[in-house]
């Protein structure tokens, strides 16, 4: 009896150690947003985005740029320091093979308007984001 205990102790002591589980940094950041408001800094317009559907997903280091209607853009990014920069999107087909975006057109209607696009987080907690770039700043709730 002490062996078969032993033994399925083993076992399963081996099976831990060699699965890797991936975890993320990220805190608040990581999860599902919902775009809701662009202001222009440069003239104070205020455009509302609440009942549109535009949405950025992160999780680890991938940021996925999507709406409804559209392809999704996935990209790359680092957040360090307060400081988000986007780079490297991709429209997002896996059949065919991503795209690279070199068109900044493509991804101004998500609130990004240069490649990479460089963010300082000027608010971040579990239900609310505030972005901001030299032009705009993006005010984001959680789902």
């Amino acid at each position: 009896m002490k062996r078969i205990v032993f033994l399925l102790s083993a076992v399963c002591l081996l099976l831990m150690t060699a699965c890797d589980i991936e975890t993320s940094s990220n805190g608040d950041l990581d999860g599902y947003w919902h775009l809701q408001q662009i202001d222009s800094l440069s003239n104070n317009k205020v455009c509302d985005y609440g009942n549109q559907r535009i949405f950025w997903s992160i999780q680890a280091d991938l940021l996925q740029l999507w709406n409804l209607e559209d392809q999704p853009i996935i990209c790359q990014f680092t957040h360090e320091n307060g400081v988000l920069t986007i780079k490297n999107p991709c429209l997002f087909d896996r059949s065919a093979g991503d795209t690279m975006i070199t068109d900044v057109e493509v991804l101004k209607s998500y609130g990004v308007n240069a490649i990479p696009a460089v963010f300082q987080v000027v608010s971040l907690n579990s239900e609310s984001m505030v972005l901001e770039s030299p032009l705009l700043r993006l005010y984001f709730n959680k789902h």
